[in-house]
């Protein structure tokens, strides 16, 4: 137990680290390195993506592997948590999932204009947040995966986004 750090790294593992002495717990093997930072749900379970194609949940006192679940297309970027401990990723060939540990898959969408998938996903208001490499934003309904809107930014987006209580903050590498 105690205060933990969780990251992914290049070697394929998913480490735990102690804080404030920053010693290893635990480290967890991938099948190929992890890109993005990975995501604690509610109950402490760390949900994170692997160049693999998988998206991975694990527990975080045991390192044990509670579930893996199969992308398209390997996953990049930062998976988003939403309410009942709903997690959501995008693939990057733009496939979209919003996956349960306690009743597995609730939705998927795959966009065929979309991708690849490079920023982290977003989850406010009951809504999902997806972005990639050629400048669009999507929207979807975190419940069904009704896309709601998207936007063009006009140039790649690989930076988080930030939703307010009215807008999203998005920032592309091209300035906008």
């Amino acid at each position: 137990s105690g205060k933990a750090l969780y990251a992914g790294s290049y070697d394929n593992h998913l480490y735990r680290v102690s804080i404030p002495d920053l010693a290893v717990v635990w480290r967890f093997r991938a099948e190929n390195y992890i890109n993005g930072r990975p995501s604690v749900l509610s109950d402490g379970t760390v949900a994170f993506g692997s160049c693999d194609g998988n998206l991975y949940l694990v527990d975080p006192y045991s390192s044990r592997e509670l579930a893996r679940v199969a992308a398209s297309s390997y996953i990049p970027s930062t998976p988003a948590i939403g309410s009942g401990n709903v997690v959501f990723f995008a693939g990057y060939e733009g496939d979209i999932t919003a996956w349960s540990l306690r009743s597995g898959t609730r939705w998927k969408a795959a966009e065929e204009s979309f991708g690849p998938a490079t920023a982290p996903a977003v989850y406010s208001r009951d809504r999902v947040f997806i972005a990639d490499q050629k400048g669009k934003v999507l929207a979807f309904a975190g419940g069904t995966g009704k896309r709601l809107w998207s936007f063009e930014a006009g140039s790649a987006i690989e930076f988080e986004m930030i939703p307010t209580s009215g807008a999203l903050i998005v920032a592309s590498s091209g300035g906008n």
